[in-house]
């Protein structure tokens, strides 16, 4: 993903970290279905 986005590894890790507490989920598996609820 990173290259995609012309990113550094490190610039797309701290983003998603940053990404995940904002919607207070530790993981991808807690993501999923929170994504999936709001595309509904």
């Amino acid at each position: 993903m990173a290259d995609r986005l012309f990113m550094s590894v490190h610039t797309v890790a701290f983003h998603l970290r940053h990404a995940f507490r904002e919607l207070e989920v530790t993981s991808q598996v807690e993501l999923i279905p929170l994504v999936m609820r709001a595309g509904k």
